[in-house]
């Protein structure tokens, strides 16, 4: 994870802010009845809770040494992968699918690269794609990358443009 330091830190900060303020806030403004305590509390609460959401399912997309604990920086991505316009997709990343949503994937020669939400780019070389399955209207994709969790899905139709790379290990 890039930033690992700030990123800790605004996680702690965001803890600090939701637990010492916005909750016990709260619970004061339920408690009377006082509805605009209350209100403003949920509203320093939630984007505490965003912060800790994004952080948390970003890192739980990386294996453990190269997420938020971790002590492994990610592999540098390509020129030719940072600089491509990535395609916006829903996709679901990991045993689990803890990290799921929209999003950006980029692919070219040398391989995958993915954006988390917290602005990551994980890269994914073309020689640690070991398959990929169609399974309905989603595509499986195994690898053996140590960065990111496995498998990924993707929609079907991006897997699909994607043949030129996935070619090899494509299987229908």
């Amino acid at each position: 994870m890039r930033h690992r330091k700030e990123k800790k830190r605004a996680c702690v900060l965001a803890w600090l802010c939701l637990l010492a303020f916005a909750v016990p806030l709260a619970v004061v403004g339920a408690i009377w009845e006082r509805e605009a305590i209350f209100v403003f509390a949920v509203l320093v609460g939630l984007p505490c809770i965003l912060i800790i959401a994004i952080i948390g399912v970003s890192s739980s997309a990386l294996k453990r040494d190269f997420g938020l604990h971790g002590d492994k920086m990610l592999f540098e991505c390509p020129d030719a992968l940072r600089n491509a316009k990535p395609i916006i997709t829903s996709a679901r990343i990991g045993q689990h699918y803890i990290a799921r949503g929209l999003l950006p994937i980029a692919w070219a020669d040398e391989g995958i690269a993915i954006t988390l939400d917290s602005q990551d780019i994980v890269f994914i070389a073309k020689a640690n794609i070991e398959c990929a399955r169609h399974r309905g209207r989603w595509c499986e994709i195994t690898h053996c990358d140590p960065q990111l969790q496995s498998p990924i899905m993707i929609l079907r139709e991006v897997a699909l443009q994607m043949r030129p790379l996935l070619g090899d290990v494509m299987m229908d």
